[in-house]
């Protein structure tokens, strides 16, 4: 417990410090033609997609299968992220901001953590009936669609690439 509770506050001074927003990045990006926190951005989805590849790549090594999700490949993947941003947008941060926001003392992230709360749990209570008989179409998950090692080299190479061309651009350039 005192362990994770170290790593929380470490990770939630680094939240801090930062100021690492996935929506307000993209914002800046087409308001202000700020692209700098765009390469943050994919060199943190590299990090936090290459751990979680370590981690599965070990547990095939100590014959453990892989976590099977049941992460549908196609429309219902595409709405729920289209759906997401346009919250995160509307709501002027990401769920980590919000929280970084609400420890900071700002009171109006509340109302965010309670839409946060509130989706989720609307979410979870109509997946199994409305949302998968209305939407998914398909049994499909990323795992059947392509080998489970060339989907994560494709992975990282285009977050490698996305970082390599934001790093390298100026703001006039985009």
């Amino acid at each position: 417990m005192l362990v994770a509770l170290v790593i929380g506050l470490i990770l939630g001074w680094v939240l801090y410090k930062g100021r690492i927003c996935f929506a307000n990045m993209f914002l800046q990006s087409v308001y202000l033609k700020d692209r700098r926190g765009l390469a943050g951005i994919f060199l943190i989805l590299f990090i936090t997609s290459a751990a979680i590849i370590f981690v599965q790549i070990v547990l095939q090594l100590m014959g453990l299968p892989l976590p099977q999700g049941k992460w549908q490949v196609g429309i219902p993947t595409l709405a729920g992220a289209f759906l997401f941003g346009i919250g995160m947008t509307l709501s002027g941060s990401c769920t980590a901001t919000a929280l970084v926001r609400v420890g900071e003392g700002t009171k109006t992230y509340l109302l965010v953590i309670l839409g946060i709360i509130v989706g989720f749990y609307l979410g979870d209570i109509h997946y199994a009936d409305w949302w998968r008989n209305t939407f998914i179409f398909t049994d499909k998950t990323i795992w059947r669609v392509m080998p489970w090692g060339l989907a994560a080299f494709l992975h990282l190479s285009l977050l490698a690439a996305g970082y390599v061309i934001f790093k390298g651009v100026k703001n006039e350039e985009i």
